[in-house]
């Protein structure tokens, strides 16, 4: 008697076996990664080979990721969980970021530079762990993965240059951009036009701009009694995006017209 085959057998003779395509849940995360995000600009095949050749570790809560990325020799990319970033300068805290899906933590060490930061999780992380040396092997060998590398590092380092440059500007304003800024990086549009921010606090924003909790929670409540938020446990939901960035700009403008856009829906990008 013949061995079975995989294939089977029926009357009209071999059956091809059944493929079954799906998308790589890889892919699905890059897909979503905000617009100027190293990952999002590096494209799927490039990210999935980069992501495959590497570790993928995740850390909990209030895990510190490294304190000095130059020194140990390997960088993070971020693929899940928000990561809150502060430099170090002589002892002192310089400035404190936080850092999303998307991003490389330690990014300037592959030109090796030495930067002494404290990255502490803020929830539960996924990062893919690399050595720095292989990072800048694969920007080499891939050019379109050196032009992503570079922008998403300009753009991180022109955001970071507008924050502190913000620093005397009210704190209404300053707390309306910063969430303004988490919306369009890692907002997820709904298809009524809201956006979700998740796993965001109002301790975390509070860090970030360097201010009391209450000043946040005094925003927050205005932004409230406008319309053009909510806000939850770790969540805030942007119910008019338009309306929030005209706040940003200039708040005592928008609040003597509040009713111009307050209640407009944005478009879902």
């Amino acid at each position: 008697m013949d061995a079975p085959t995989l294939t089977g057998t029926s009357s009209e003779g071999p059956r091809e076996p059944r493929r079954v395509v799906r998308r790589s849940p890889v892919r699905k995360k890059i897909g979503v990664m905000p617009e100027h995000s190293f990952l999002r600009l590096l494209g799927d095949d490039a990210a999935t080979e980069l992501i495959a050749a590497n570790i993928v570790r995740t850390y909990p809560r209030n895990h510190v990721i490294t304190s000095d990325y130059a020194r140990r020799g390997a960088v993070h990319l971020l693929l899940t969980g928000w990561v809150l970033e502060s430099q170090l300068y002589n002892g002192g805290c310089q400035g404190t970021t936080l850092r999303g899906p998307g991003e490389i933590l330690g990014d300037v060490a592959v030109f090796g530079q030495s930067v002494p930061t404290t990255s502490t999780c803020e929830g539960p992380v996924t990062a893919v762990v690399m050595p720095t040396a292989r990072l800048a092997h694969f920007l080499e060998s891939h050019p379109t993965a050196s032009s992503a590398f570079t922008q998403s590092l300009t753009h991180r380092l022109q955001r970071t240059q507008q924050q502190y440059a913000a620093v005397a500007r009210p704190s209404e304003e300053r707390i309306a951009a910063c969430i303004y800024d988490l919306a369009e990086r890692w907002g997820e549009a709904s298809p009524d036009g809201r956006i979700m921010i998740r796993g965001i606090s109002q301790a975390h924003i509070a860090h970030v701009l360097v201010m009391s909790r209450a000043s946040v929670e005094n925003t927050l409540r205005l932004l409230r009694e406008l319309g053009v938020l909510e806000t939850g446990y770790r969540t805030i939901r942007v119910l008019n995006l338009p309306y929030l960035r005209k706040f940003a700009v200039n708040y005592e403008i928008a609040l003597d017209d509040p009713q111009e856009e307050t209640h407009l829906v944005p478009e879902q990008r």
